[in-house]
């Protein structure tokens, strides 16, 4: 309810914020990001977006980079969460398309 609200305002606003998702990018790309659970936390918060149903997080191109990488991870809860991620991001996308987006 109120917290899983609140908690998705906090990640639009983080989302939406200059630059973050560029340079979160960056940062997973170049290795800079790569802490035990580091893409775990990164691929739930996608996730999170992504479920919102958001046209702008799913057509995102950031994000779609972002899913690609997440996709070489061996970190701690892959490649289940790639495939989450695939099916939230592909469905939704695939739904616009039948709709004639």
């Amino acid at each position: 309810g109120v917290y899983k609200e609140r908690t998705l305002r906090c990640f639009f606003s983080l989302y939406t914020a200059t630059d973050f998702m560029l340079k979160l990018t960056e940062q997973m790309i170049t290795g800079r990001i790569r802490g035990a659970k580091d893409h775990s936390t990164i691929a739930w918060f996608l996730l999170q977006l992504g479920k919102s149903g958001n046209e702008d997080v799913l057509n995102n191109h950031l994000v779609r980079n972002q899913i690609e990488f997440l996709k070489t991870s061996d970190q701690v809860g892959f490649p289940q969460l790639s495939n989450q991620l695939d099916v939230v991001f592909q469905t939704i996308i695939l739904d616009v398309k039948l709709k004639g987006g």
